[in-house]
C-alpha cells in the first residue's frame, strides 16, 4: 500500500511515517497543503492522511478540490477537534473517513487497510500462483497449505510479484512499489530480501526467478523456457 501524508507537524509526520514503513507501507510526506494535493493528483496513492489545519490551505479545501480534479484516492482527515460540525463539513468535503488526534497509530493503520479494501472491493482479496497462496485481508501466507511466517515487507514484496506474475520485474519498480521510491536501488537491501523469500519459498524457491541483467520474476518454472 502507497500512502500519502499530509501533515505540518514534522514530528509527528515523521512518526508516522515509520510506524507504517513498519507495517509494509510504502509512505510520502509532505508538509503543506498545495504540495499535498500536487503529489495526491499525480493518483499515485491507495490512501491519503490529510490534516485539518496546515500552514497554506485546509485540509478540506484540498479535499474538495482533488475531488473536483476527479481523484477518487481514499482520504482520511485528521483533526484535532471532535465536533460534529467539523466531521461533517469533513466529510462534504469528500473525506471518507477521519481520526481525531491524539489517536493510537494501530487504528490508523486498520482504518486505512479498510478504506483501501472497499476502495478496491473489485480487486481479489487473493492471490495464488502455484502452491504460493497470499490471504491479503488476513495478511497470511501459505505454502502448499501451510502457513508461513512473514515480515510487513516480506509479505509486501510477495504480494507485488503475484500481482504481476510471468512479467519481469526491474530493482527500480521494486524499489518504487514496495519501498520508498527514492530508496537506493544500489543498495543489497533487495537481495537480501530476495534470498530471504526464496529460503521460505523451500522446494519452490525457483519460483523466484533471476533475469540476468533486467530483474526478477515469480513464475512457474515450466512456463519459463531455458
Amino acid at each position: 500500500m502507497r500512502v500519502l501524508i499530509v501533515d505540518d507537524n514534522k514530528k509527528l509526520s515523521s512518526a508516522l511515517e515509520a510506524d507504517l514503513t513498519a507495517e509494509g507501507m510504502t509512505v510520502d510526506v509532505v508538509h503543506e497543503g498545495f504540495e499535498g494535493e500536487d503529489a495526491a493528483a499525480s493518483g499515485a496513492y491507495d490512501a491519503i492522511v490529510l490534516d485539518w489545519m496546515l500552514p497554506d490551505i485546509e485540509g478540506p479545501m484540498v479535499c474538495r478540490s482533488l475531488r473536483k480534479r476527479k481523484i477518487n484516492t481514499p482520504i482520511l482527515m485528521l483533526t484535532s477537534m471532535d465536533q460534529t460540525e467539523q466531521i461533517v463539513e469533513g466529510f462534504e468535503a469528500g473525506a471518507d473517513d477521519y481520526l481525531t488526534k491524539p489517536f493510537d497509530t494501530a487504528e490508523l493503520v486498520v482504518r486505512l487497510r479498510a478504506l483501501t479494501r472497499r476502495h478496491t472491493s473489485d480487486e481479489p482479496t487473493k492471490l495464488e500462483l502455484g502452491p504460493i497462496h497470499l490471504d491479503l485481508l488476513t495478511r497470511q501466507f501459505k505454502l502448499d497449505g501451510k502457513t508461513v511466517d512473514t515480515t510487513a515487507r516480506e509479505f509486501s514484496l510477495i504480494e507485488f510479484f503475484l500481482r504481476r506474475p510471468n512479467r519481469v520485474q526491474s530493482r527500480h519498480q521494486i524499489f518504487e512499489n514496495v519501498w520508498d521510491v527514492n530508496y537506493d536501488e544500489n543498495s543489497n537491501v533487495l537481495d537480501v530480501y530476495i534470498s530471504r523469500i526464496r529460503k521460505k519459498l523451500g522446494a519452490h524457491s525457483d519460483y523466484l526467478r533471476t533475469v540476468q541483467g533486467a530483474g526478477y520474476m515469480l513464475t512457474q518454472p515450466d512456463t519459463v523456457d531455458d
